[in-house]
């Protein structure tokens, strides 16, 4: 076979486009039942989407053949930089990696921890009993707060509150409309595409005034971007150092809040869960906040955590390109096709996890293969180990101290549609265990 099946209801002119706009999700998984490889247009071109996690593994493995592109990275190199860790191709992937991994370091990520832990115990201890707290907002500054004082040290807290609200305008207000809409569209002076641009270069400027500054002081202050600065390395560029950070910015603070919202407000609703896991919290903590020590004390904190990330994958879209013609599953891929994938469907289909929307820590694991929301391979989150211990950190703290109560009313919380799958703004009543 040659050609893969195109997934029906294509409407002229804009192809899919405004079924990913509109309703991505259930968009999204009804695709495995088109097949393994399944077509999709977007507006003139068509994107192949890999809906079986066995061939996405044998993409991951291949990252020569399926590498960085498309037209998620396409729009992506528009915030963080043409020569990101995140966007660069093979060689420089993997030449910027080496750079980096020294900020990864089993010493380095022990501070990291200590860090959040720290931040974690100082953020919940200001809640008051009976509080209403806006969750997404507070855990955005939470993250923000563990970003500046663990991987990228010497911001101000204004700093550090602008940062958060430029990266919640560009990964989730406006990304949706950024990587779908023609580059001409987001050029209009329109008031979403200002608010747009602006934060994106602000984000921009802050990064590049942490370089200069460090390049001038080359002292190593045990964070990631001395490690990245650190001679030895691999020599990245400051343009590439630049654009590194603004990659971490955005994935350490929003892919983290995002976990953390839902995973506080699937607490509040399942409370069977929610006391299972303060006496869990409350038998290892007894009231202080969680260490990364502390993580195998907690499996139940471990299986939360990693059920959250089964439901809400933090990025939930993402494309490559074919580097040269291949066959996958049966098709042939010509050279310069974008192929694209998404954990959230993956994640969410019947056949390899029953009744996959109902939140169920206990559940069975899935299928090898079919839990990628940090990626694999080569391409794999260097932060995966990081992410997971500040959210398992993060929950076994609150559930040790905190009950928690969705105040919005019966209707249930809904995402929205940036570069991460966050919810949209709700609050949580606090209330202390007594």
């Amino acid at each position: 076979m040659t050609d893969f099946p195109l997934a029906p209801r294509a409407l002229p002119l804009v192809g899919h486009s405004l079924a990913l706009l509109r309703h991505p999700l259930p968009f999204l998984e009804s695709l495995p039942s088109h097949g393994d490889v399944v077509g999709i247009r977007l507006g003139p071109a068509t994107m192949a989407m890999v809906c079986s996690p066995d061939l996405l593994h044998t993409m991951f493995m291949d990252d020569r053949t399926f590498d960085k592109g498309g037209l998620v990275y396409d729009r992506a190199a528009r915030v963080i930089g043409h020569t990101s860790i995140a966007i660069a191709t093979r060689d420089d992937h993997r030449r910027l990696r080496r750079a980096a991994q020294p900020g990864f370091a089993p010493e380095r990520m022990a501070d990291y921890a200590r860090q959040a832990t720290r931040e974690v115990d100082t953020a919940t201890s200001r809640w008051r009993d009976g509080q209403d707290v806006d969750i997404h907002q507070e855990m955005m500054g939470l993250t923000s707060r563990v970003l500046v004082s663990a991987l990228i040290t010497g911001l101000s807290d204004e700093q550090g509150r602008l940062l958060a609200d430029d990266l919640s305008t560009v990964t989730v207000r406006r990304w949706a409309r950024a990587m779908l809409l023609p580059p001409a569209l987001l050029r209009l002076p329109t008031p979403g595409n200002r608010d747009y641009w602006q934060a994106r270069n602000r984000l921009r400027q802050m990064s590049a005034s942490l370089v200069a500054a460090r390049r001038s002081s080359p002292v190593d202050t045990g964070d990631l971007l001395s490690a990245l600065l650190a001679p030895g390395t691999g020599g990245p560029s400051d343009q590439e150092v630049l654009d590194s950070v603004t990659t971490y910015f955005v994935a350490a603070v929003e892919t983290g809040a995002a976990g953390l919202s839902w995973a506080l407000y699937l607490l509040s609703q399942h409370a069977e869960v929610a006391e299972a896991l303060h006496a869990e919290a409350a038998s290892v903590l007894g009231g202080r906040a969680a260490t990364a020590d502390d993580v195998h004390l907690l499996p139940l904190a471990v299986r939360v955590a990693t059920e959250v990330l089964r439901l809400y994958p933090p990025v939930w879209f993402i494309t490559r390109t074919v580097t040269a013609t291949t066959t996958l599953g049966g098709y042939t891929l010509k050279e310069g096709t974008t192929v694209g994938f998404s954990p959230y469907m993956i994640q969410r289909r019947p056949d390899l996890y029953p009744d996959p929307g109902r939140f169920d820590p206990d559940r069975e694991p899935g299928p090898r293969n079919a839990l990628i929301p940090f990626g694999s391979g080569a391409r794999k989150c260097m932060g995966d180990n990081l992410a997971m211990i500040e959210l398992v950190v993060t929950l076994a703290t609150i559930a040790g101290r905190w009950r928690l109560t969705y105040t919005d009313g019966p209707r249930p919380l809904t995402p929205t549609f940036g570069l991460t799958l966050a919810p949209r703004p709700f609050t949580l009543r606090v209330t202390l265990h007594s």
